[in-house]
């Protein structure tokens, strides 16, 4: 298995323990234990998620909540990787995950002012919904983990979520909103890293996650995840959103996070190589904040923004985020 080295420190034995049960099982029986994805009405508004419940005895009270990456459904490729990092992360909490509009399934319905202030770079119509979730679900107590675009949101919702919740760290990964630029220019991006999201995938040595992601980028599940995956990003709500990720707001929303919540521990982290997180413009953000509070950050080694499918990165990071924590 191919571990980078900034994230050795986080490869204990609980989280090998997790690795080889998760490579001996097969992509038949994780899917048996995958839950569905739930549709609820939150006031007037609806929001999709999907529940993973501890296998054993567990405080209702406390969550890892996860966002999703941008135009990523409720699919058995992000079931496993918010299962490892359930496994590795919290084994005795519950994890809420936020999935992202797709063609298959539709997460979120927006007015023409919500969207007009997604589109801006203001993903709070988004986060506000999924806190009122989250009050009904009766969570008291919560560390947020998000990835790309998940990132963005998990930065939001951290804020939004101050006055009624405790929120006792956020793990932000590769998100995009560190850079303006135009939506175009992010698209470049991102297609930047091309097909290496199948190498991140295989790196983690996990044969049910490479068979739910297809072998090889000629592969039909590749073909069609990606044909899926373009179609998606097209859809109301999403061109909005890749609008919005094109702003550079990231420290402004989580200053404001470490100002309500003085405990809150931040994680940064980017890869290497990515041009959707460039390693200069995260540092840049970690050392705005780091005058806030608490500011963790990490480079991650080899990778360029496909690393996220390496579900062990994932994890391990997720991990470290919930460690920073000082409440």
């Amino acid at each position: 298995m191919k571990l980078p080295h900034s994230l050795e420190p986080y490869f204990d034995d609980q989280a090998r323990v997790a690795h080889e049960s998760m490579a001996a099982t097969s992509l038949e029986k994780h899917l048996k234990e995958m839950p569905r994805s739930q549709l609820k009405e939150v006031g007037v508004q609806q929001i999709r998620y999907a529940e993973i419940i501890p296998a054993g005895d567990y405080d209702n009270s406390e969550a890892i909540l996860l966002e999703l990456p941008f135009a990523n459904g409720w699919a058995p490729h992000m079931y496993l990787r918010a299962r490892y990092l359930q496994a590795v992360a919290a084994p005795d909490q519950r994890v809420i995950v936020f999935p992202q509009s797709t063609i298959s399934e539709t997460a979120y319905d927006f007015t023409g002012f919500q969207l007009d202030q997604i589109k801006q770079g203001d993903v709070t119509p988004i986060a506000e919904r999924q806190a009122r979730l989250v009050r009904t679900l009766g969570i008291g107590r919560a560390s947020i983990i998000g990835y790309s675009g998940g990132g963005m949101n998990a930065a939001v919702l951290s804020e939004v979520l101050a006055d009624e919740v405790s929120v006792l760290s956020v793990g932000v990964f590769e998100p995009p909103n560190v850079v303006d630029r135009t939506a175009k220019q992010l698209t470049k991006d991102f297609k930047a890293s091309g097909f290496s999201y199948l190498q991140a995938a295989k790196d983690a040595e996990i044969p049910a996650l490479v068979e739910a992601l297809g072998k090889s980028p000629v592969s039909w599940k590749v073909l069609k995840g990606t044909t899926n995956f373009g179609v998606s990003t097209l859809l109301r709500g999403n061109k909005e959103l890749k609008e919005g990720m094109a702003h550079n707001n990231l420290s402004h929303t989580l200053a404001l996070a470490l100002l309500h919540q003085p405990g809150l521990g931040v994680t940064l982290a980017n890869a290497e190589h990515s041009k959707v997180s460039p390693k200069i413009k995260m540092s840049a953000q970690a050392n705005t904040l780091s005058p806030f509070g608490n500011v963790n950050h990490i480079t991650v080694e080899g990778y360029d923004h496909g690393m996220g499918d390496n579900i062990v990165v994932h994890g391990l990071l997720g991990k470290a985020a919930v460690e920073n924590s000082k409440k």
